[in-house]
């Protein structure tokens, strides 16, 4: 599955797919830019969910931001994002 997201970066759009490469890894690659040329963001950024915020291969914190809020803003039940739940599901041990 793919999400298809627009962001603003460098007063133009940035337009991007992402894929999800494996639990909590995603793969953000740039599909057109509306700005100058020199000026584009990567052509592919690795975003990684942490326990507490998503790290990116850009420099750039606020693309990493934007892109990390598109897949935060999808539905729980999309299969997309359907981890969120899962990955920081903690068992109690009895003792």
């Amino acid at each position: 599955m793919e999400l298809k997201t627009v962001v603003y970066y460098r007063n133009a759009y940035a337009h991007f797919v992402i894929t999800r490469e494996h639990k909590g890894v995603y793969c953000a690659d740039l599909l057109e830019y509306d700005g100058l040329e020199n000026l584009a963001p990567p052509s592919c950024i690795i975003l990684v969910r942490g326990e507490r915020k998503w790290w990116g291969s850009a420099a750039d914190d606020e693309l990493v931001y934007s892109l990390s809020n598109a897949i935060t803003a999808l539905p729980e039940s999309d299969l997309f994002y359907k981890e969120r739940n899962t990955s920081t599901d903690f068992t109690e041990e009895s003792t």
